[in-house]
């Protein structure tokens, strides 16, 4: 069984963002074998402001440790989906990304195609999502996308790096992607 691990910075929330004066979202990612994965996410949005004369510490519009789980399906047919289920921001005092959702993923050539449906209170996620990457070069791990998260579109690039023997076969992908319509929790252009 081989661990992959991901350390991936995330978007930056239009709920909380448009209140931030900067934001810092990290992930880290670990897939156990080829059905489990569990990531864990530290989202940080500083409030504008200057730093507590005691604590030192930025005022905060929101900092929440979330935990999330994935688990995929066997598939018996090459012809058919990948299929997986999850949730997201599991436990905790507080649940700013909490979804349940399943989602489908094909490979059809040179794309990848993903449709899902989640709820919760998490603005990501709720209803109907998707995306497709497409791969133009086969020896190149490099893809542009486009993705819908129940709320807003994002375009961008991803690269994922081959396997890396000397961190037991540890894959890293960086994605750069510019989110299309904004909108923040009141449906109002961001």
């Amino acid at each position: 069984t081989h661990i992959r691990i991901a350390i991936k910075p995330t978007y930056r929330d239009p709920r909380f963002g448009a209140r931030a004066s900067r934001s810092n979202n990290t992930g880290l990612s670990m897939a156990f074998g080829k059905y489990l994965e569990i990531n864990g996410r530290l989202a940080n949005y500083p409030a504008p402001g200057e730093p507590d004369p005691v604590t030192g510490f930025d005022p905060l519009v929101l900092r929440d440790l979330s935990a999330n789980v994935k688990l995929k399906l066997p598939r018996f047919s090459e012809y058919l989906p990948d299929l997986a289920v999850g949730i997201t921001d599991a436990g905790g005092a507080a649940n700013f990304f909490d979804a349940k959702y399943a989602v489908a993923t094909h490979v059809w050539g040179p794309f990848k195609v993903t449709a899902g449906y989640g709820q919760g209170s998490n603005f990501q996620l709720a209803g109907a999502f998707g995306g497709v990457e497409f791969r133009p070069f086969k020896q190149y791990n490099v893809t542009t996308l486009v993705e819908d998260d129940g709320r807003n579109v994002h375009a961008g690039v991803r690269y994922i790096t081959p396997e890396l023997n000397w961190l037991n076969d540890a894959r890293f992908a960086f994605t750069v992607s510019r989110t299309i319509g904004a909108k923040d929790e009141f449906g109002k252009p961001h």
